[in-house]
Formats: structure tokens, C-alpha cells, sequence
């Protein structure tokens, strides 16, 4: 994979995109080929978002719709080429934050401006 600025190509825009959804991030963790995004601070969706690695697709990972394996858990597994358990089971593994992470720029660290008013 070819790197940018020390970044796998297209982690930047990764990294703009769910920034401007949901605001400061901490790192991402690649896995079932996405980057899958932890913040810093405590949010307010019900699972973590992600992007696509080969298509630039933003997903957001509904945990309560992969517990139950609905329709939603469904779509979002098959885009990845997985069912809905295994891609439950690899966000939920006991292992998942030992998984290699790569940390993002420090200016998707920072609150968005339009978060001050």
C-alpha cells in the first residue's frame, strides 16, 4: 500500500470524513478492510464508524442492529463480504483493541470550531 505523508493512501480523506460527522478523533484500527474510527471522547451514536478501504464508503457499525442480526447489521456486513456475526463478532472480540492502530493527524484530534457556540 502506498503511504502518504507516513499514511496509507486515502487515510486522510478517511479521516475527514468521519471527522466532520461526529468530530475529534483518537485513532483508527483497520479491520474486515475498513478503518474503523475510536474517539476520545463519549458519543452519542450506538456504533462505531468506519470507512471502506477500497471504496472510500463511510459505514457506521449499528452494535444493537448486529446483536440482533436485522436487515440494517445484513447490509452493512455484506458490503464488507461478511454476515452480520462475524462482523459482530470482530468489532466485539476480546482482542480488538490489541489490533494495530494508526493514529490520525493531530488536527482531527482538536473540537470543531463550530462546536464552541
Amino acid at each position: 500500500m502506498e503511504e502518504h505523508g507516513g499514511y496509507p493512501e486515502g487515510f486522510i480523506d478517511a479521516c475527514k470524513k468521519i471527522y466532520e460527522q461526529i468530530g475529534p478523533l483518537a485513532y483508527a484500527t483497520e479491520i474486515l478492510g475498513c478503518w474503523i474510527f475510536n474517539t476520545p471522547e463519549v458519543l452519542y451514536i450506538s456504533g462505531p464508524m468506519a470507512v471502506k478501504i477500497d471504496t472510500g464508503e463511510v459505514l457506521h457499525f449499528h452494535i444493537p442492529a448486529l446483536i440482533t442480526e436485522d436487515e440494517y447489521a445484513k447490509s452493512m456486513a455484506a458490503k464488507l463480504g461478511v454476515s452480520a456475526k462475524e462482523l459482530r463478532d470482530a468489532l466485539l472480540d476480546d482482542d480488538f483493541e490489541d489490533y494495530p492502530k494508526i493514529e490520525v493527524p493531530d488536527r482531527f484530534k482538536q473540537r470543531p470550531a463550530s462546536w464552541d457556540y
